[in-house]
């Protein structure tokens, strides 16, 4: 089967195992390419992203060194992790912060499933992982979620700010702090913010993206050959 992406990519899904392993030999990977754009074209490997809470900040996910040693510690095969990333900006850190969330993504399942099931060892502590589920898209200009644009794209010829509702400055400019002067421009009502994760229209908007998911019920990724994984 093959999909178009909304980012202008193309998802193409085979109809066996064997023959995804086939495709992701180097030689016929570059043949494939070749006869798809060429230069132009880049393939990505699906990767199995999990959020890992509480990892010790002296870990720097850029490192390849330091995703090897996690992998080795936690028993994991090597170049099972693919990358890694903080999810709060570094400088948006407190000054005294010792642990902080990363998303790591594994190239199979099973690397994964280990990490949810076992934790991982990284910088000496263990910890654990659980999927990273699709959220809905918010637009950061016209604040509207699930809509099928970004910012750049959005048609809205003012802002509105995803902190306090005003359409006279962008959410970056807004120095409301007081959460009671908070205003979500989605639920049209005050005491939180639009980019807020527990904005009711926001978990509503969550709940019917996830009912579209099968897997997103399980807490791992579902292998077939695998029952304990659904």
């Amino acid at each position: 089967a093959v999909r178009c992406l909304r980012n202008g990519g193309v998802l193409y899904e085979l109809n066996t195992a064997q023959a995804a392993s086939w495709l992701r030999r180097p030689e016929k990977t570059a043949s494939f390419v070749q006869h798809f754009g060429g230069e132009r074209t880049l393939v990505k490997e699906r990767t199995f992203p999990t959020v890992v809470e509480y990892v010790p900040i002296s870990f720097d996910p850029s490192s390849d060194l330091a995703l090897r040693v996690a992998e080795g510690r936690s028993g994991l095969d090597p170049d099972s992790i693919v990358r890694a990333n903080w999810i709060k900006p570094v400088n948006r850190r407190s000054t005294t912060q010792s642990f902080a969330h990363a998303i790591i993504r594994f190239n199979s399942p099973k690397a994964a499933n280990t990490a949810i099931r076992d934790g991982l060892v990284i910088a000496g502590r263990r910890v654990w992982g659980r999927k990273l589920l699709q959220e809905p898209l918010r637009c950061l200009k016209c604040q509207k979620l699930g809509v099928a644009h970004l910012a750049s794209e959005c048609k809205q010829i003012h802002d509105t700010c995803g902190t306090c509702g005003s359409v006279s400055h962008t959410t970056s400019t807004c120095d409301v702090t007081d959460r009671a002067k908070h205003w979500c421009a989605n639920c049209r009502t005050g005491g939180h913010a639009a980019w807020d994760r527990a904005c009711p229209a926001f978990l509503a908007a969550r709940d019917r993206l996830l009912d579209r998911q099968p897997d997103a019920q399980y807490r791992f990724f579902p292998i077939p050959s695998d029952p304990s994984s659904w």
